[in-house]
């Protein structure tokens, strides 16, 4: 029915092949028919003549394929080459219709693929009945059985295998590669199919590599049964000599895929100085002792050539190492050069952190050794903890030597348990005897790191067991642990300190009190646990007085605190009156609470100045009527009236004096705006008497100063003084050098455009470069505005390539925080270097041979992820470098943030002085101050000066400062360094403005 349906549709125009739908009757009889045929046995086939007719149209029967192909599910083949009609009624086991349909088409040209097709589909689905036929009807010439035996193999079905094989054993043609059924053969384990197989391989030719990869596909199949048998006939498989580099295949294969009885049978059976490194390498314990058993017959004095246990701790394997162990030690040849080599050995797993490997060396009599890995341990490990504890819950007769002990417990303390807050490992390494009075190379103690972090448990435990509470840390800041409790710490642990210590006057040192730690840290509650201990609060004579700090904070609870305790409001301590701090903070309640305990308004400042001095046009309202109506001075004044006053009594506006003023005219530019600066700078230029070319002995000329610190236009009138002398003239004036080479044009790009285009207008060099071969772009740069960047870019793009004295590119410079910097345009200030052409990988050079790239610069200052992942080379841009090595290395350190020193910048490059830096010893009332890149031209911008290295061990923020730090490289710019009349500091300390033109 299901043939005869199909022919009315065949040869149909415009007809379908098939019924379209899988649910109609016909679509089911299409797809069923060969099974119920099956069922029907032999009686069909002579019952149904027209059916047995039909098979002899072509045609007609590969129509049927097709549809049968379609509506069993099954997906169509991309090159439309389906089953033939013979092979679907082969793998049903209608032998009958098979036999039929062949005979019928035995001189057909398809008939050679339909007996193919047949024989392999009958193999597959093992229909030994049809394979029989099959073979009995005749073999075409040219056929090979090759895909119908591995279509046997594959089905796992030996007897039709054999059938097979016992075929092509009579006709050997037929059987043309037997190598690919050997393989899958040898992968799914079948044995007694092999012995037939293998028979086949000396009469073909084939490869000896094809012969040699059975065994690594049999080691990584993991039959042992399967690897002892092609052992046992590589004879028959004509594998020739087996050297060594195919031992080591099979066995890598074998243990990569965990097959532990196939290596171990390997590693006894075989002989190969690689199995030991390979079982070593996939942690192979039991293969390794085979290995050993074996060779120990064979070759006792391999292990003299083949460092396995190195291998096997290299690797983290402490099984195999502990049978490497067990070898060595048994053997009177190895155990005296095995003792030898246990130093080398336990530095190598303290190096790897690897404790069991570590455990197991010291049972075999190893020490552990005072090398700096236990401390890179310390720091790297993933579990820290059960590190120290293991370490030194071990005998001290562990260790080489005693004091090898005593230095790793002392370093486990300081460098881990006390700054980690780990209070019961403090406890077990207090109890091992660690020294709790050690110093880290920054001379900080246990019980130091432990307050500063706040860790009160572990500080307090520290002081239980004995640690000195006024040990001092020696260097800068000579603070000791009561001083960090009372600045850092909380009042708890501070109270705790002061009930172990006693006599809290014995707690002072000649630069502070703990009273003036936590008045300066504004830390309330102990500022009233140390006065209820009863400090001293009479006036110092080398320090700002306590009270000072508090004012300065503007804390009214601690002012009043420290008033009410008996703090001395009328003296004059060091730093601007109490006065004029309360005006410059808008701090009226203090104001009031201190004269009602007896201050004087009429407090006055180094400079002459009172109360009324510091009124601008931030000042409260409430402030000025205040001190207005207690009867502040309103006589003193500094503005333009004063001025003209003193000129008509006969005072130089172009007198030079030796100070950080310079001549009136620089101390008019360095005014703050809003105080009267653009008239009296207009005055003075009125006067006629201010020149251009007029220089200080420490700011340089004025049209500098002007450059920087002034609005063009009073650039431009400086100029105008001069319109009547010739070009020349005005273009000495433009280009006329400072103290260190640096021109008018090089400050006016840390200014504006506008600057820029006056002096460039007047004939200033615009490629001009000064003492250290810093050009227009590094200024640019350093001022942070995009626009003058890109100015400069404009006029000569091959800018940003020229590097300075020191190596140092614009780029490099880019990323230092400058003075008075536009902070908030660096990102796109680098981005548009860098799509310029500016190189990630340039090396600058610093002090003490320190390199200094794109990306430690960034880091070093703290600056914004964003802009540290723009200068970061790239895999490929480091692959790419002639200094791959450097680059590696230097991407694999953790580059950390220094520490930014306030109210303090380079006297040459002007950037805010951040870590490591040099200050003048014989300039001590300027403070003049190099970075550690100007340093190396201090003969040439400084000379025959001496200079003094500051923060040189304590140059980088620790880890709780860091985040606060990054955060203060785009804080406010100093009040210092923006100049003014007055500057608001604790001390009234030296500011180094003097280097600022």
């Amino acid at each position: 029915m299901t043939l005869e349906a199909l022919s009315n549709h065949h040869g149909v125009p415009k007809c379908p092949p098939a019924p379209e739908s899988r649910l109609s009757f016909s679509g089911y009889a299409i797809k069923y028919w060969p099974q119920h045929a099956q069922l029907a046995g032999s009686q069909l086939w002579e019952a149904d003549e027209p059916t047995m007719s039909s098979f002899g149209d072509l045609s007609l029967l590969g129509s049927w394929a097709k549809a049968y192909w379609t509506h069993s599910g099954r997906m169509l083949p991309e090159n439309d080459d389906l089953p033939t009609a013979t092979s679907i009624l082969a793998e049903n086991g209608l032998g009958d219709a098979v036999d039929k349909v062949l005979s019928l088409h035995r001189n057909c040209r398809s008939f050679t693929r339909e007996f193919i097709t047949s024989l392999e589909a009958a193999a597959k689905t093992g229909n030994k009945q049809v394979l029989w036929q099959l073979v009995k009807s005749g073999v075409p010439p040219g056929v090979s059985f090759d895909e119908a035996i591995l279509a046997a193999v594959d089905s796992m079905d030996s007897e039709t295998t054999h059938m097979l094989l016992e075929k092509v054993k009579r006709e050997p043609d037929l059987f043309v590669d037997p190598t690919t059924a050997l393989h899958r053969a040898v992968i799914l384990g079948l044995h007694d199919v092999l012995d037939r197989i293998v028979t086949f391989i000396a009469t073909k030719n084939s490869t000896l590599d094809t012969r040699k990869s059975f065994m690594v596909s049999a080691c990584g199949g993991g039959n042992l049964a399967i690897v002892k048998f092609l052992l046992d006939r590589k004879a028959d498989l004509h594998l020739g000599n087996i050297e060594e580099e195919e031992v080591s295949k099979w066995l890598s294969r074998a243990c990569i895929y965990g097959h532990h009885e196939v290596a171990n049978y390997l590693a006894k059976e075989t002989v190969s100085l690689a199995t030991g490194p390979i079982a070593i390498t996939f942690g192979q314990s039991q293969t390794l002792k085979s290995m050993l058993d074996k060779f120990v017959h064979y070759d006792p004095t391999f292990l003299t050539h083949n460092d396995l246990v190195t291998h096997s701790i290299r690797f983290r394997r402490p099984h195999c190492c502990k049978v490497m162990m067990d070898y060595l030690c048994e053997s009177p040849d190895y155990r005296e050069s095995l003792k030898e080599q246990m130093k080398l050995l336990m530095d190598l797993a303290i190096n790897l952190a690897d404790l069991a490997i570590i455990e197991i060396l010291i049972v075999f009599g190893a020490k552990l050794n005072p090398c700096a890995a236990i401390l890179s341990v310390i720091d790297s490990s993933e579990n820290i903890e059960a590190w120290i504890n293991s370490f030194f819950r071990m005998d001290a007769q562990a260790w080489s030597s005693l004091a090898y002990y005593q230095s790793a417990l002392d370093n486990a303390l300081l460098l881990y348990a006390a700054p980690k807050g780990k209070l019961e490992l403090t406890k077990l390494l207090v109890s091992k005897g660690a020294n709790i009075g050690a110093e880290d190379s920054a001379k900080r103690t246990s019980l130091y790191m432990a307050t500063m972090r706040t860790h009160t448990d572990v500080a307090e435990a520290l002081v239980e067991a004995g640690a000195n509470l006024k040990v001092r840390r020696n260097g800068e800041y000579s603070l000791s642990p009561v001083d960090v409790a009372a600045g850092y710490c909380s009042h708890r642990l501070l109270s705790y300190m002061l009930a172990k210590a006693g006599d809290v006057h014995a707690l002072s040192a000649e630069t502070h009190t703990p009273l003036d730690l936590a008045v300066q840290q504004n830390k309330v509650d102990s500022v009233g646990v140390l006065l209820n201990h009863t400090p001293d609060l009479k006036p110092p004579e080398n320090r700002a007085y306590v009270l000072h700090a508090a004012v300065y904070n503007g804390n009214l609870r601690i002012v009043t605190m420290l008033l009410e305790a008996g703090a001395d409001p009328c003296y004059k301590s060091i730093g601007l009156p109490y006065s004029l701090l309360c005006v410059w903070n808008n701090s009226i309640k203090i104001l009031e609470k201190l004269v009602s305990y007896g201050m004087q308004l009429e407090q006055t400042s180094l400079k002459g100045n009172q109360a009324l001095h510091c009124l601008s046009s931030k000042t409260d309202l409430p402030v000025i009527k205040y001190l207005v109506c207690r009867g502040a001075s309103l006589e003193a004044v500094s503005t333009l009236a004063m001025v003209k006053l003193l000129v008509s009594h006969g005072a130089d506006p172009a007198n030079a004096v030796e100070s950080i003023h310079g001549t009136p005219f620089q101390a008019a530019c360095k005014r703050r705006e809003g105080t009267a600066k653009k008239r009296i700078l207009s005055y003075l230029l009125e006067t006629g008497k201010i020149t251009a070319e007029k220089s200080s002995s420490l700011l340089g000329p004025n049209i500098i100063t002007a450059s920087l610190h002034t609005e063009s236009s009073v650039v431009e009138k400086m100029l105008d003084l001069k319109e009547n002398s010739s070009d020349k003239v005005r273009r000495d004036i433009v280009n006329i050098q400072g103290n260190y080479g640096q021109r008018p044009v090089h400050f006016a790009l840390r200014s504006s455009i506008k600057h820029v285009d006056v002096l460039h207008g007047a004939g200033a060099d615009m490629l001009a470069r000064d003492l250290i071969k810093q050009g227009p772009l590094h200024f640019a740069v350093a001022g942070g505005r995009l626009d003058l960047v890109q100015y400069v870019l404009k006029e000569n793009g091959n800018l940003v390539h020229e590097e300075d004295s020191h190596g140092w590119t614009p780029l490099l410079c880019a990323l230092r925080v400058g003075w008075r910097a536009h902070l908030g345009r660096r990102l796109y200030v680098v981005q548009e270097l860098l799509q310029r052409g500016a190189s990630k990988m340039v090396q600058g050079k610093g002090a003490k041979g320190r390199v200094w790239t794109a990306l430690l610069i960034a880091s070093y200052h703290g600056l914004d992820q964003k802009i540290i992942d723009l200068v970061t080379p790239t895999t490929e841009e480091v692959r790419a470098s002639e200094d791959r090595q450097f680059w590696e290395n230097h991407l694999a350190q953790k580059h950390r943030q220094a520490r930014r020193i306030e109210d303090s910048h380079c006297n040459v490059c002007l950037t805010i002085t951040y870590g490591f830096h040099y200050v003048c010893d014989d300039c001590k009332d300027i403070n003049f101050v190099l970075c550690s890149k100007c340093y190396l031209s201090k003969e040439d911008v400084h000379p025959d000066h001496d200079f003094s290295p500051k923060l040189e061990d304590d140059e980088y923020v620790s880890e709780d400062e860091e985040s606060d730090a990054s955060q203060s490289e785009n804080g406010e710019e100093t009040d210092a360094l923006n100049g003014g009349s007055e500057v608001v500091s604790q001390s009234d300390s030296k500011q180094n403005v003097q280097g600022t033109p």
